[in-house]
């Protein structure tokens, strides 16, 4: 199909030569132009294979995306995607930018037969394929671009007019394909309703069709020249033939921008111009001027017109290039591979005079930083000097060789120089080497270099400087008390990805002895960066929290405040009394509340029946800061920044008294120290699971009270358990235990249902939930008090959500 270029660049005026031939396959059949006018697909399929041409370097490139490809069509309004049909009957399509091709990965089936041909709606790619019944007429069926269905169309598949085929194009409404005889099979496009044309052109062998705007279109009939395709009354007049200047039409070419119209005619082997109207793209009057063939090449297939070039594919394979621009042959850089700092020289030739200039890494002939620049006489050698800086990209860099004639018209080629600069160097400093307990740990600042491999790390106790090593590094000399270097595996190789940072632990070594560190980085090519500042590091040994309390671990079942035991039993009879709704203790809390004076008013408290009369639950989830008075805890984890969770839970009676149980979590994160107290690289975490029950007064009285005071007593239990990295790189240690305690609480609820009651009584039909509030808790606790080893004695701020139901 023809591939016609509406609104792109305009030509800097019809086309004077055939500047170049470049060759292709074995014989072109299509020539297809992206949608986007950015890029020329060609399909050989007498040699089984799809090139793109990339129109800034002039390469064909073989992008054949399945075997035996047969039909090729730009897709409409999709940039530089294109369809190809394939001897199996699917459909695939690839995508090239920049050198790169994409290809779907699951191709879609159209056909159980052989693609024939394609073309394209906004919406609808057209398969023309072989018809299952052998000897009948080929059939077109239809892929949706959008919901990628087959035949959904109604009336697909459609059965064509004739058997034979040489091209097919999509105009208008309608799909058109031509047998190669006299005659032409029209398809509707939302039917599928089949007709051949009612009236031919004696001696015509229509082959390559020409839509023109609107629903019109032309078509090459060989020796009777081109004819015009009537869509209104369905068929073929002669439009311009012998009389005209025609011998053969074997293609067809418009450049509606330009008015220019070209014919290939294969009898004269020339290209004959005719002036094309603007408006209708119907060619008119005689021929303007002629353009010979090439020597070799065989008849023009097909045609296509990009960014004022136009491309013939040929018979023989081969694709010429016209136009009125520059013709520039750029050679390969020399050379071809450079580093920032080193001279790069392009040698070109051009065959008009000009000047010109070699742009970095542009899309067209106006982008680009300009590198260098000068004048060129045609046919004479001229060369490009400049000299690689950081404007550069790490890999292929393309440069534009651009030449502007004296009358203004551009042409260009394109060289690519490959940059491989060393890595960057790793920015090493002393905040990324940190020590352990017989280790040193090294974290790597990455760098962002799109080629690095990875990391070299050094580590010896031999003083070094990074001077002493323009490539490679130091081996390991170690304390005598060091396993070897293998065991230690140094210098250590690690792979890595741009811009991530890296993080390894380099054990076991012996504490107090000083060991000097760098990194390097190393390149796809294995080019090595510079050595990284050296950086000094001495192992030490750590201590913990535990450690620094001398705590022994395990659980402690007494204390003033009642033991495990109490509060154990506590939570274990709140536990029941949730289930049975009645405990022990909430039944003496009732006897003391039915002990108020005979004179209280009879509707508060009110005449109790039973216990669900009285009783209530609550439940609430609090969160906040906790601070320890143990300078075990807090020289390791800090005495500020750690927060506690807390969900509470239990029985109310009166809205006056809440019998709870609760249970929290606590994380703390830190660095082990050494004896003098320096923090060490080597983790340390602290978890708490601490276990309350308590007694909660709190002053509800007046119906939906907005701020309620509370205060309260209760008993805890502090599991705890310390985690840490082990000494040499011997994996995860820990210490575990329980400390008993108690706590008083202070703190007050605000109501939350008074800002939108409907809600809150909705809330209160589906969920049972009577009041809800922000809370407010201060709680002082005393954990480990009167036992050796960690105190978890402090305070905690908390807020949360509370719910009564």
């Amino acid at each position: 199909m023809i591939g016609l270029l509406l609104g792109a660049t305009v030509l800097a005026g019809p086309p004077t030569r055939v500047a170049a031939v470049i060759e292709g396959g074995q014989s072109i059949a299509d020539v297809e132009v992206a949608g986007d006018g950015s890029v020329v697909a060609v399909s050989d399929e007498s040699g089984g294979a799809i090139y793109v041409l990339d129109i800034g370097t002039w390469d064909l490139i073989d992008v054949t995306p399945c075997a035996d490809p047969a039909g090729l069509v730009s897709a409409p309004d999709a940039g530089s995607r294109f369809w190809v049909g394939c001897l199996d009957g699917s459909i695939v399509w690839l995508e090239f930018a920049a050198g790169v091709v994409t290809t779907q990965s699951d191709p879609v089936f159209a056909s159980e037969t052989a693609v024939l041909g394609l073309t394209a709606s906004d919406s609808v790619v057209f398969v023309l394929a072989d018809n299952p019944i052998e000897g009948l007429a080929p059939q077109v069926h239809t892929l949706g671009l959008q919901d990628g269905l087959v035949d959904a169309v109604g009336g697909y598949p459609s059965i064509v007019g004739a058997t034979g085929f040489e091209d097919i194009a999509y105009s208008g409404t309608g799909v058109y394909i031509t047998h190669g005889g006299s005659q032409i099979t029209r398809i509707e496009g939302g039917s599928g309703t089949a007709a051949l044309q009612q009236q031919t052109v004696g001696g015509s062998a229509t082959s390559d069709i020409l839509p023109l705007p609107g629903i019109n279109l032309l078509v090459a009939g060989g020796s009777a020249g081109v004819l015009s395709y009537e869509t209104s009354a369905n068929r073929l007049i002669s439009w311009l033939n012998d009389d005209d200047g025609v011998d053969s039409a074997t293609a067809l070419a418009l450049d509606l921008s330009g008015g220019v119209f070209l014919v290939a005619d294969g009898s004269a082997s020339q290209f004959l111009r005719y002036v094309a109207s603007t408006s209708t793209g119907l060619p008119s009057g005689d021929v303007v001027d002629t353009l010979s063939y090439p020597s070799a090449g065989g008849d023009v297939t097909e045609f296509g017109v990009i960014d004022g070039y136009v491309i013939a594919g040929t018979s023989g394979g081969d694709i010429w290039v016209l136009t009125d621009r520059p013709w520039v042959e750029a050679d390969s850089p020399k050379p071809k591979a450079a580093l920032s700092g080193t001279e790069v020289s392009i040698d070109f030739v051009v065959d008009v005079d000009g000047t010109w200039k070699a742009r970095l890494n542009g899309e067209d002939n106006e982008d680009g930083t300009v590198l260098a620049s000068g004048k060129v006489t045609a046919g004479e050698v001229a060369t490009a000097t400049f000299t690689v800086s950081d404007g550069f990209l790490e890999g292929d860099n393309r440069i534009r060789i651009v030449v502007t004639s004296d009358d203004g018209a551009q042409g260009h080629d394109t060289s690519v120089l490959s940059v491989d600069n060393p890595p960057s160097r790793v920015s090493l400093r002393s905040s990324h080497v940190g020590w352990g307990d017989q280790q040193v740990e090294v974290r790597i600042p990455g760098i962002s270099d799109e080629d690095l491999v990875q990391y070299e790390v050094f580590v010896t106790t031999r003083d070094f400087s990074d001077e002493e090593y323009t490539t490679g590094g130091p081996g390991f000399e170690g304390a005598p008390g060091d396993v070897g270097a293998n065991r230690l595996n140094l210098p250590r190789t690690v792979s890595a990805e741009p811009g991530q940072d890296m993080q390894l632990t380099i054990a076991p070594l012996t504490n107090g002895v000083t060991y000097y560190v760098a990194v390097r980085a190393t390149d796809e090519a294995g080019m090595e960066g510079e050595m990284s500042k050296v950086v000094s590091v001495m192992p030490r040994e750590t201590y913990g929290a535990a450690d620094l309390a001398g705590e022994k671990g395990g659980l402690n079942c007494s204390s003033s405040g009642g033991g495990a035991v109490g509060i154990l039993g506590l939570i274990g009879a709140l536990a029941i009394g949730l289930r049975r709704r009645s405990t022990f203790l909430a039944a003496g809390l009732l006897t003391l509340v039915f002990s108020l004076p005979a004179g209280a008013k009879a509707d508060w408290p009110q005449n109790v029946k039973g216990w669900s009369q009285v009783k209530g639950d609550t439940f609430a989830v609090r969160y906040g800061p906790i601070h320890f008075d143990d300078d075990s805890i807090t020289s390791i984890f800090g005495d500020s920044g750690n927060s506690m969770l807390m969900l509470e839970f239990g029985p109310t009676i009166y809205d006056l008294i809440e019998i709870k149980g609760s249970i929290g979590y606590f994380h703390g994160e830190g660095s082990r120290l050494s004896a003098s107290g320096a923090s060490s690289s080597q983790y340390d975490y602290l978890n708490l699971y601490p276990l309350s029950a308590d007694l909660t007064a709190r002053l509800d009285v007046l119906p939906e009270q907005p701020i309620v005071p509370f205060a309260g007593v209760g008993m805890d239990y502090f599991f705890w358990r310390e985690i840490w990295e082990g000494s040499g790189g011997s994996g995860r240690q820990n210490v575990s235990g329980g400390k008993p305690g108690w706590h008083t609480t202070y703190g007050a609820h605000f109501l939350l249902d008074i800002f939108n009651v409907r809600r809150a009584s909705k809330l209160a039909a589906v969920t049972g939930i009577t009041d809800s509030y922000i809370t407010v808790e201060y709680r002082e606790q005393k954990v480990g008090e009167d036992q050796s080893g960690l105190r978890f004695t402090g305070d905690t701020l908390t807020f949360g959500l509370k719910f009564d139901y």
